[in-house]
């Protein structure tokens, strides 16, 4: 293994990526008392160091994240020079990017969920949002346009926030540095057509960039294709319905992705607070809710990492149903309407107090209605009759006298819940949780990482294959989806490798002095 390389302060961990100007390190930061902060190093690259233009772009990228301030855009820490060395000390994100969402969907055959494409979406135009009206201190407004909106550049942390990356080809009224003339910046599959025409560009271009971000997400393909098919199609051609490739997504994301992806830059939103509207609202027209919880338990399904977060589901119409991520990937393109049987709360005529309910612990008596499986919920409704004392009888009075002294004397508290259809002569039923501390029943987990493999004080360790999207299994258990981030004490470990038909059994070992990095051949 190789001896870990530092760049003054900073240990580096292992390398992540190389662009055209720069190489990216996961890097460590150490200090007095135990201090350490894991963060990013972005460095030149050697053989560009010496270049004046090159060099003025890393700096004019450094000066002008630092001047963003805002939760969906990744920080920057530090511009460093070391040995007539350029670097940035940034925001680490432990997750992944959009490209690599899109490449397990696809290894897995499965749809990304509507809400959670228009949920990062939305995230991603307001970091857009921000950049682009972003003003100097005096107020002058820098006029930034991001220009390589790709799914490499917006990342998606563990804990289901998106961070807006890498504005090195960003175009701003302050940088210093100027483009090449005839120079086009950005990937063909993104760019909007006066952006491969080199014209004059604003914002706009970015609106096109996550239009096709959007397109991809929901369908899995790019819409003008890649390289040169994409020029050819984006200068001349519409792209195709997106849904020939996804018959369920409805009329109004069809045409937030048309307004999007006009080719002529007036009959596009003029700005990203525009399209992100347009996405809210689709979200509350449609009854969806999808937070940052709901997009973590996701993510980590996506990359077969155990969801410690736990959430209520993605994308449900009602805050009372419970969806863990299993049953949200349990078909191959998971929907998030909510369920058309689940109803709302019963009115409170429907949860009758017997005698004593002063007894009753105040937190069962707000306990989620919703959350009692064995509740008949289709009984529940707004035209329910009350349930006057002339029209009972006398059963489930003493029913409920003797659960109660039963719960009394056992020295537990029962919740009692009694759900009518309307008619009077139909005896009350009545729930009585067998222990009041539980509510609703966990769901059974998917992913257990044993004890043996994943160590909360063990060395972080980077776990590849040189085909991306391995299973790993350890000990017979799922442990994750290469590439992966776990914590793995000194020692051998062997991994059962499974992709499609493939099965490979690999060894490694772990030592204090290695690199956080492993790569295994299959």
């Amino acid at each position: 293994m190789e001896a870990t390389q530092t760049l003054g302060k900073f240990s580096l961990v292992r390398h992540i990526a190389t662009g055209g100007m720069a190489e990216i390190w996961l890097a460590e930061q150490v200090g007095p008392g135990g201090f350490a902060k894991e963060l990013v190093i972005k460095r030149i690259l050697p053989h560009l160091a010496e270049d004046s233009q090159f060099t003025t772009m890393f700096l004019d990228e450094a000066r002008l994240v630092a001047q963003l301030t805002h939760p969906k855009i990744a920080q920057i820490y530090e511009l460093g020079e070391l040995e007539g060395q350029y670097f940035i000390a940034m925001e680490y994100v432990a997750g992944v990017d959009i490209a690599g969402i899109l490449e397990l969907a696809r290894a897995k055959g499965q749809m990304i969920p509507i809400g959670v494409v228009v949920k990062l979406i939305i995230d991603t135009l307001e970091a857009l949002d921000y950049a682009h009206d972003f003003t100097s201190r005096d107020g002058q407004p820098f006029l930034l346009v991001h220009r390589d909106v790709t799914p490499h550049n917006i990342i998606v942390s563990n804990d289901g926030i998106v961070k807006l990356v890498d504005f090195g080809v960003a175009k701003a009224k302050q940088n210093q540095s100027k483009t090449q003339t005839g120079a086009v910046k950005g990937k063909f599959a993104y760019m909007a057509p006066e952006q491969i025409q080199n014209k004059d560009l604003d914002r706009r271009v970015d609106i096109f960039a996550t239009g096709v971000v959007l397109y991809e997400m929901l369908t899995l393909q790019k819409p003008f294709g890649d390289d040169l098919e994409a020029i050819s199609n984006i200068l001349s051609n519409d792209p195709r319905d997106p849904r020939i490739a996804r018959p369920e997504l409805p009329d109004a994301l069809v045409a937030v992705i048309n307004g999007a992806l006009a080719k002529i830059p007036d009959e596009r939103y003029h700005d990203a607070h525009s399209m992100m509207l347009e996405l809210q609202n689709y979200l509350r027209t449609t009854a969806h809710f999808v937070g940052d919880r709901e997009v973590s338990s996701y993510i980590r399904e996506l990359q077969g990492l155990p969801t410690v977060r736990h959430t209520s589901g993605v994308g449900l119409a009602s805050s009372q149903a419970r969806v863990t991520p299993m049953e949200l990937n349990a078909t191959p393109i998971p929907e998030l309407r909510g369920s058309s049987t689940i109803s709302t709360p019963p009115p409170m005529a429907n949860v009758i107090t017997p005698p004593m309910a002063n007894a009753v612990s105040p937190l069962m008596m707000t306990a989620d209605i919703g959350s009692l499986g064995a509740v008949d919920r289709s009984n529940y409704g707004s035209d329910t009759e009350d349930m006057g004392p002339a029209k009972k009888s006398n059963t489930p009075l003493i029913l409920l006298s003797l659960v109660l002294l039963l719960a009394l004397a056992g020295g537990g508290v029962g919740l009692f819940i009694v759900a009518t259809s309307g008619e009077p002569t139909k005896d009350p039923v009545v729930v009585v949780p067998t222990d009041p501390k539980i509510v609703v029943p966990k769901p059974p987990v998917k992913t257990v990482v044993p004890p043996a493999f994943n160590h909360a004080g063990g060395r972080i360790v980077y776990l590849k294959t040189t085909t991306p999207g391995a299973q790993v299994e350890f000990e017979g258990t799922v442990v994750g989806i290469t590439p992966l981030d776990t914590n793995l004490r000194p020692g051998e470990y062997t991994v059962l490798l499974k992709k499609d038909a493939r099965r490979e059994s690999k060894t490694f070992k772990v030592t204090d002095k290695m690199i956080n990095s492993i790569e295994l051949k299959f």
